[in-house]
């Protein structure tokens, strides 16, 4: 081969490196991987997916979310896992999978209707939970002090660890009695529905000074203050018993 065939290739070879040398700083064509520089993988446990995604890209490195787990460890939303491992050698430009802690195991919340108070903490911790402060309220249903429903409600899901507020009975709200006297008994149950009280047990009598068919004495009197859903007592004047 001549002198001038040897000075051609030289040449061609230096304008070749040349343009790939301004391609791939530009970043228009990869770099073999045989060029790239290792370096130590950065830690990105604890850091939030954007952050991480800026800190590994200032050490020449890029950021893929792979998934989000539950885990008992690691704060929800931040970084817990990554591969490789920091520390690791890595070239640089390649990518470092990383793993969202979607926080502690969620777990449903039991039904605690109608435990008491210590009964419904004791489920709460077998269950791994965490009971919150109590409220009250009343209940014409549960009786009083046992538990009437929770915050959130029996079945939801929460994170482990979560603190589920006890809604405790107050016993039923009073009402007052009203007045049945001289009431036929269809006048006398829409009478007692409106005061959020039933009609109990129906005596009868005969007095024929009465009008018949209709309430000569109740239990309780007029007047007094009862619980709600409570039954009312009533004697009817009936023409033969």
């Amino acid at each position: 081969m001549k002198f001038h065939h040897y000075l051609i290739i030289i040449i061609l070879s230096f304008l070749i490196s040349c343009v790939s040398y301004v391609l791939m700083s530009e970043g228009y064509v990869s770099m073999p991987d045989v060029f790239r520089k290792a370096s130590p993988v950065p830690d990105l446990s604890g850091k939030s997916p954007e952050f991480a995604e800026l800190f590994a890209a200032s050490k020449n490195f890029k950021l893929n979310v792979a998934g989000q787990e539950f885990t008992a460890s690691g704060e929800k939303g931040m970084i817990f896992r990554q591969s490789p491992a920091a520390g690791f050698l890595l070239k640089s430009g390649k990518t470092i999978d990383a793993w969202i802690s979607g926080g502690s195991f969620s777990i449903a919340v039991p039904d605690l209707k109608g435990l008491t108070l210590e009964e419904a903490k004791d489920a709460l911790q077998k269950s791994s939970l965490n009971s919150g402060a109590s409220q009250k309220e009343s209940s014409p249903d549960i009786a009083e002090n046992k538990v009437i429903k929770t915050i959130p409600g029996a079945g939801a899901w929460c994170e482990r660890g979560a603190e589920i507020i006890l809604v405790l009975s107050s016993g039923a709200e009073l009402t007052t009695v009203p007045n049945l006297k001289g009431k036929t008994l269809d006048a006398a149950k829409s009478i007692l529905k409106a005061k959020k009280l039933t009609l109990g047990m129906v005596k009868r009598e005969t007095d024929i000074d009465q009008r018949f068919d209709v309430i000569l004495r109740q239990y309780p009197n007029p007047g007094q203050r009862v619980k709600q859903g409570m039954a009312i007592t009533v004697v009817l004047n009936s023409e033969s018993r």
